[in-house]
C-alpha cells in the first residue's frame, strides 16, 4: 500500500477509534505513529482518570476529561525522533505543549478537524513540527 493509503487508514482508524472515548462533551482520539504509518507507538481516547468516572466533564465543569494526546503520550515509550501524531481534533495549547516536550520530538501532526482556538496548532509550527489537516 502506497504512503498516501496508509495515511488514509490511520485517519479512519483515528475516526473510529475516537468512538470509543466516553466523553459526553466530545470524543477525541489521538494515535502516535512512525513518519511512514507503519508501527502504531501508542493511542488514545478522552476521558477520566484509570478506575475513576468514565467521563470528568460530569463532574468538574465543561472539557474535563483528559485529553486523548495526554493519554498517547503517557503510554508511549518510543523516544525515536521518527513520530508523527494523528488527532481528531486540533491540540489545545497544553496538549501542545506536552507534544513539543515528549522526548524524541515529533516530525508532523495530522489533524481531522480544525478548533476555534489555534494557540496550539501555532505553537507546534514555530517548534517546527509540521501540521497538516486530512
Amino acid at each position: 500500500m502506497s504512503i498516501e493509503g496508509r495515511l488514509y487508514v490511520m485517519k479512519d482508524f483515528v475516526i473510529n477509534l475516537a468512538k470509543l472515548s466516553k466523553c459526553t462533551e466530545r470524543q477525541v482520539a489521538a494515535i502516535i505513529t512512525d513518519t511512514r504509518f507503519n508501527q502504531v507507538y501508542s493511542i488514545g481516547i478522552n476521558g477520566g482518570a484509570k478506575g475513576q468516572e468514565d467521563c470528568m466533564c460530569i463532574t468538574g465543569g465543561k472539557y474535563g476529561c483528559i485529553h486523548a494526546e495526554i493519554n498517547a503520550l503517557i503510554k508511549c515509550n518510543n523516544f525515536s525522533e521518527d513520530k508523527v501524531m494523528f488527532i481528531t481534533l486540533a491540540p489545545c495549547k497544553q496538549c501542545a505543549a506536552a507534544i513539543i516536550n515528549m522526548p524524541g520530538s515529533f516530525k508532523a501532526v495530522y489533524i481531522v478537524e480544525a478548533w476555534k482556538d489555534k494557540t496550539g496548532i501555532n505553537m507546534l509550527e514555530e517548534a517546527g513540527i509540521k501540521v497538516y489537516y486530512v
